[in-house]
This record gives structure tokens, C-alpha cells and sequence, in this order.
């Protein structure tokens, strides 16, 4: 037993406090693919969508974040969407895209969005559940952290010249105020047919 073992299991437990702390934990550590693989093999992806998929969870923005942070990073290695597919991940995921949540919860829920989608069946669970129209509304919405996370999620449905494009804008931003980045991402949104 393993100390990812020990946080899969807290991840379970009553104490809200140990969840936070585990997904946290899960977080933090999951950027390099051993852990995230080790996650996967100590069963870890079911309790983080049950986690996301939970009402008391969304309650508790703390908690949100942590667990919303802990699907992100595991849903950069292609074996673990597989499983996240199987929890409906995607869909659970949608409704977190809202303009009162926390920004954090809500960088964190694109940063899992785009990697999920890497899969094209999640992309059209994206589309089905009315998800590229809230991502447009998030921009609209938030400050810098979401802006740049939805611009590397739209990178992923566009060429590469119009992803080196958006790339360029997000350079832009540096020197441009919000309200001008905002009217270029609805004129691409519209192109889009988004």
C-alpha cells in the first residue's frame, strides 16, 4: 500500500476535510504521469466523478476546486479519460461552467474540459449538453485565468494557422484591455458557429 492508495481512500471518507486535502493532494501530485497512473490503478477516478457529480461537493467551493484540480491533471493521460468516459465525466462537468462559480473551480474545470476533449466523442458530449455556449459566456465573465484556458480549449477545435492565431492573441492580451480580447473571442465564436 502506497501513499496514493491512502489518498484514494480518503477520498471516500465522511471528514470533508480529508477529502480536500486527498483531492488536493491529487492535484498538486497528478501533473506527472506516474501518479497519474497510479491513481487510475488505485481506483481513484470513480470517487473524483462522483465527487464532481455530487451536490454537497459543489456546495463547498474548497472542495470543488480540489477535486475539479484532481480530474484535471488525471485527464491528461488518455487511459484515465477512458475511465472518466465510463463516469459520464463530461456531462457532469458542463453544468460547473456557470458565471457565479469560482474562478479557480472554473479554471480548473476547463483545463479538465480540454483534455477530455482531446477525444473527439467528448467533444460532441460537450456540444449535446450545451457546453461551447457557456465556455463563450465564461470569457465573457471571468479575468485572465479562464481567458487563457479557454483559449487553449478552442486551440484543440481549430487548424493549426487559426490555433497560432489565437495564440498570438492570447500574447495580445498582455497589452490589450479586456473588453477588446472579449469582442475578439465572440467574433471567433461566431466564425465558429459557436
Amino acid at each position: 500500500m502506497n501513499i496514493i492508495d491512502d489518498l484514494v481512500r480518503h477520498l471516500k471518507n465522511d471528514n470533508v476535510k480529508l477529502k480536500e486535502n486527498s483531492a488536493l493532494a491529487i492535484f498538486k501530485c497528478a501533473s506527472n504521469r506516474e501518479t497519474r497512473m497510479m491513481v487510475r490503478r488505485a481506483g481513484g477516478l470513480d470517487p473524483l466523478c462522483k465527487l464532481v457529480q455530487s451536490k454537497e461537493v459543489h456546495a463547498n467551493k474548497r472542495l470543488l476546486a480540489a477535486v475539479t484540480g484532481g480530474v484535471w491533471k488525471c485527464a491528461i493521460s488518455p487511459e484515465n479519460i477512458m475511465r472518466f468516459n465510463q463516469n459520464g465525466l463530461v456531462a457532469s462537468l458542463v453544468p460547473l461552467l456557470e458565471e457565479n462559480e469560482d474562478e479557480r473551480v472554473l479554471a480548473n474545470v476547463v483545463g479538465a474540459l480540454a483534455e477530455c476533449c482531446k477525444d473527439p466523442t467528448n467533444r460532441d458530449v460537450l456540444r449535446i449538453n450545451e457546453g461551447l455556449p457557456k465556455l463563450v459566456k465564461t470569457i465573457q465573465s471571468q479575468e485572465y485565468t479562464s481567458i487563457c484556458a479557454f483559449f487553449l480549449f478552442l486551440s484543440l477545435f481549430l487548424p493549426l494557422s487559426l490555433s497560432l492565431s489565437l495564440s498570438l492573441s492570447l500574447s495580445l492580451f498582455l497589452f490589450l484591455n479586456q473588453t477588446l480580447l472579449i469582442y475578439i473571442c465572440r467574433t471567433l465564436a461566431c466564425i465558429l458557429g459557436l
